[in-house]
């Protein structure tokens, strides 16, 4: 584990701010997106599920067979308890059972919209547009970009409000247990780091055969590919097995200090926003993206997958076996970023030095 610097970590003003406006920003989310949904279930164009999203089913969605009515007005009433839910919130209690309550809600509301409702289509995005490529953009997908930015509220919501209520009561009792956590939390960083770098692998260097016309894993030959698809290829490799390295910078030197050869920030320390956003975005990403790929796997183990309109453009165990990494390569990401954070936080923290009193030296 790297060591500590003397040196305080700065970070941006809105980065230090977020408990206090993030329930605002859920309860704004809640409404706005509610109104969307009431307009759905009056019958307004737009319906970003169902038969408004013809790719739901072959992409893993959870709703690609619902109505636009009722569904919408469950949605508008799903959003009314978050207003409700995230009013409640904005003032701690000390009562147990209410905390408790409004913790779980938005707890699950999270879950729900960052892991249930997005596909695949999330991380295929990402990977996509960081090549520069934007042809599966559609407004189902910007709709789900939507609803992940409103399940990032609601987790920012919880914890902010567990910090709140955690001098109250049994707050303090819980607040203690979570503290406790924190140092195996630090433990397991530098494995699941490791763990995040290797997990990917396996997908990146089938996708470097394929580029090179070597069907590796693949029932298909190769040889006919055109050079735009071996192109594609490269790059989804370079991304699987260069975004795992770049993950190694997290227990790094080079991952608090910017390395010499980068350009006009050599020297400088590397900002502990922009690795923990940064490795907080991919890692939902490809924990969702994962998710969706078993559902679907699972899906059409039991037959009840809709078919589909084209058959597969490639068969064997390579187009299905490194998919199944996907969820643990996004949990290890998750955890070796949260790590890092805590570690780059508590650097910029005085060390705490003897407290004056009876007994200590003067």
């Amino acid at each position: 584990m790297l060591e500590a610097s003397a040196q305080p970590v700065m970070v941006p003003g809105w980065w230090r701010r977020w408990p206090a406006w993030s329930t605002y920003a859920a309860m704004a989310w809640s409404m706005i997106y509610g109104a969307l949904a009431l307009s759905w279930e009056a019958g307004a164009p737009g319906f970003p599920f169902g038969e408004g999203d013809p790719e739901g089913a072959a992409m893993g969605s959870v709703l690609f067979a619902v109505p636009a009515e009722p569904t919408g007005l469950v949605m508008a009433g799903w959003c009314a308890a978050g207003v409700i839910v995230a009013g409640a919130m904005r003032r701690p209690t000390s009562h147990r059972r209410r905390r408790r309550v409004l913790l779980a809600v938005a707890g699950c509301f999270a879950i729900t919209m960052l892991l249930v409702i997005p596909d695949i289509r999330l991380l295929q995005n990402l990977a996509y547009g960081l090549l520069f490529v934007f042809v599966k953009l559609d407004g189902a997908v910007l709709n789900q970009g939507v609803i992940v930015l409103g399940g990032i509220f609601w987790i920012m919501t919880a914890i902010s409000y567990r910090r709140k209520t955690a001098g109250t009561g049994t707050g303090r009792r819980e607040s203690k247990v979570a503290a406790n956590r924190l140092p195996v939390l630090m433990r397991w960083g530098k494995a699941a780091t490791y763990a995040a770098f290797l997990l990917p692998l396996p997908y990146g260097i089938t996708r470097l055969a394929w580029a090179l016309g070597l069907p590796l894993g693949i029932d298909q030959d190769l040889s006919g590919d055109p050079l735009t698809a071996r192109i594609g290829e490269v790059g989804l490799a370079t991304l699987a097995i260069g975004g795992g390295t770049v993950t190694l910078g997290l227990i790094r030197p080079w991952g608090e200090i910017w390395a010499r050869w980068v350009p006009f920030l050599a020297g400088q320390r590397v900002p502990v926003a922009l690795p923990t956003i940064l490795g907080g975005v991919a890692a939902l990403a490809i924990t969702v993206g994962g998710l969706a790929f078993v559902r679907l796997a699972i899906i059409g183990a039991l037959g009840l997958a809709p078919e589909p309109a084209e058959p597969p453009a490639y068969t064997g165990w390579a187009t299905w076996a490194p998919g199944w990494l996907w969820p643990f390569w996004g949990i290890a990401l998750a955890v070796a970023t949260i790590a890092y954070y805590h570690r780059r936080h508590d650097q910029g923290r005085p060390a705490a030095g003897p407290r004056l009193g009876r007994g200590a030296p003067c």
